[in-house]
C-alpha cells in the first residue's frame, strides 16, 4: 500500500491532461509506485469515499499517497519544478477560532441608574 498512489477524479485525467499525465506516470514509475485511477463521476460509493478524503465535495483531480494528498495541478506544479512528491508531510490545515472574552451585562437604554430615578 506504500508504494499505491490514488488519482481520485470526476473527470478523465489521461483524455483532458494528457501530457500533464504522462509526465506523471513516468514520474511515478520512476519511483516504482502504482498508480490507480479512480473516475468517481458514475459511482456514486466512489465518489462519497473522495469526499470524505479530499474533505469537501468540491474537487475535481487530487492525488493521494497513504494518508497525504495533493491537488493534482500542485503536484504536476512540483514534479515539473523537479521537486518530490510526498517526501514532507504538508502542513495539517489549521482553523484559527479566536477566544473571546465574554460581554458584560450592561444597562438597557432609556433605563435610569438608582441615583437618577430618586431625583
Amino acid at each position: 500500500m506504500e508504494n499505491n498512489v490514488i488519482v481520485w477524479s470526476k473527470f478523465c485525467v489521461p483524455c483532458i491532461r494528457p501530457e500533464a499525465w504522462k509526465r506523471f506516470e513516468k514520474y511515478c514509475q520512476s519511483k516504482g509506485w502504482l498508480i490507480t485511477m479512480c473516475r468517481t463521476t458514475y459511482l456514486p460509493k466512489l465518489h462519497e469515499q473522495a469526499t470524505n478524503i479530499y474533505g469537501s465535495e468540491n474537487y475535481t483531480m487530487f492525488v493521494q499517497k497513504g494518508s497525504d494528498i495533493y491537488d493534482f495541478d500542485y503536484a504536476m506544479e512540483i514534479i515539473d519544478n523537479g521537486e518530490e512528491l510526498f517526501v514532507e508531510k504538508l502542513p495539517e490545515k489549521k482553523i484559527d477560532i479566536k477566544k473571546t472574552k465574554p460581554v458584560k451585562a450592561g444597562k438597557k437604554k432609556g433605563a435610569k441608574s438608582a441615583k437618577n430615578a430618586k431625583d
